[in-house]
């Protein structure tokens, strides 16, 4: 709590040291003249230097700027020297800082750090801000940003894209842009004749996947090798994989797994259809789907079949049915999950909204739950003004 109270103190006092520690390392780099490096570093003063020899000797021993130098010198006055005097600002308005000071399209220094490397390493700011400028251009050419003024340009990318999505998808970045480009034109479109990466939704729009899930860990946690060409024909996963391909996504010609590795994630965010805000789903969430089933997240994955769509599922621990009772004192519903088997649904299946379920199974006296999965269910309606 001191520490809370003196947070802007703090960030001041570090701000202020690791400044000094540039500092040092920058005088550390100075070049030192080859006229005056082999000089001894303190001379005796003659008896009566003249004033034109003490200047010269003055001007010979200053040192001259490294480029190491000015590089740690412009350290101290990048933004992020800055950004951490509004810590306490929004300590005070979200209680923590933790995850309050990335904005949206801050990760972008991510795609930046891979394309650096295609690069000759010479005017890197100037060959990343170009590659922004055509990337930005050619996804509001999309859009119809220019059919008023350029209708030919724009007509002949759109017709590019819708026949060969491939070429344009490496400057899209399909996992946030490309499910969601010409959808308005397109929404009655057959899934087959649609190109693009992602399952055309006109509910799902900017899906966003984060904190990925590495194939070792998907193999401990859920049994499930990342590669489904390796299992046989008939095992549960598939055949759960098929069923919801069949119901959610209306496809009943998903026969083979395909060679293409899944790809699992811990959290989902995607835009809603006339929704200002976006909806996050996460590892372990409980939600609703198919309209009255109720479940907990275990594990978000996409599957990308042979055709090349990608389509996302959620690998979900279903809650049992019609075994709920109530409790007496909160006069809410106690449910119980079904840990002897897992369910496959599609994205389309999904409701938006989170349920908000609380463990209540019985513990022992250090603290381990017993096992019996017993999940209080909260469903006040609660809003704040």
């Amino acid at each position: 709590m001191e520490d809370r109270r003196a947070l802007k103190e703090i960030i001041i006092k570090g701000r202020k040291g690791l400044q000094l520690l540039l500092e040092a390392a920058a005088i550390a780099t100075t070049e030192i003249p080859s006229s005056t490096r082999h000089l001894p570093m303190s001379l005796a003063p003659s008896r009566s230097p003249s004033p034109a020899l003490s200047q010269i000797s003055v001007w010979r021993a200053q040192p001259a700027e490294s480029k190491k130098s000015r590089t740690y010198r412009a350290m101290q006055e990048r933004p992020n020297m800055h950004i951490g005097l509004h810590y306490p600002d929004q300590a005070r308005e979200y209680a923590v800082p933790n995850n309050c000071n990335v904005l949206i399209g801050e990760t972008k220094h991510r795609d930046y750090k891979q394309l650096v490397r295609r690069t000759n390493h010479r005017d890197v700011e100037k060959v990343l801000l170009q590659r922004e400028s055509f990337c930005r251009t050619i996804r509001l050419i999309l859009e119809g940003a220019y059919e008023a003024d350029e209708p030919r340009l724009s007509s002949v990318t759109r017709q590019l894209y819708l026949s060969c999505p491939q070429v344009l998808n490496n400057l899209l970045q399909p996992t946030q842009y490309s499910h969601d480009i010409l959808n308005h034109d397109d929404d009655d479109q057959d899934d087959e004749d649609d190109h693009r990466p992602f399952w055309n939704s006109p509910e799902h729009r900017q899906l966003s996947f984060s904190h990925s899930i590495p194939a070792k860990k998907v193999l401990e946690r859920m049994r499930i090798p990342v590669r489904l060409s390796t299992l046989p024909n008939l095992h549960p996963f598939l055949k759960e994989l098929r069923h919801a391909y069949a119901q959610d996504y209306k496809k009943n010609s998903v026969l083979e797994p395909g060679p293409n590795p899944l790809k699992w994630f811990s959290k989902l965010s995607y835009s809603v259809k006339d929704e200002a805000s976006r909806v996050t789903l996460s590892i372990p969430d409980y939600i609703r789907y198919r309209h009255s089933r109720m479940g907990r997240i275990d594990g978000i994955f996409v599957h990308e079949t042979v055709q090349g769509i990608k389509y996302v599922f959620f690998y979900i621990t279903p809650i049992l049915p019609h075994t709920w009772r109530l409790d007496s004192i909160l006069n809410l519903s106690i449910h119980k999950l079904d840990r002897t088997r897992q369910e496959i649904v599609g994205l389309p299946a999904v409701e938006s909204l989170r349920l908000y379920m609380i463990d209540i199974s019985p513990s022992n006296s250090e603290g381990l739950q017993l096992g019996n999965d017993e999940l209080l269910y909260c469903s006040w309606n609660i809003e704040f003004f």
